[in-house]
């Protein structure tokens, strides 16, 4: 236990943990203005039913 314990410790750093964000960080971005763009378009769609179109 107290092996993977100093493994861990060692090779997981700052500059690690900040590599794997930064990668990560367009995907995320990517994903929320996606959902975001969907739910405005989903809210307009739905108002066309009944001749109102909410923005």
């Amino acid at each position: 236990m107290e092996g993977a314990v100093s493994a861990l410790t060692e090779t997981v750093t700052p500059v690690a943990l900040w590599q794997c964000v930064s990668t990560a960080a367009p995907y995320i971005a990517a994903i929320v203005l996606f959902a975001f763009g969907y739910r405005i378009v989903k809210r307009m769609i739905s108002g066309v039913s009944k001749g109102k179109a909410k923005v």
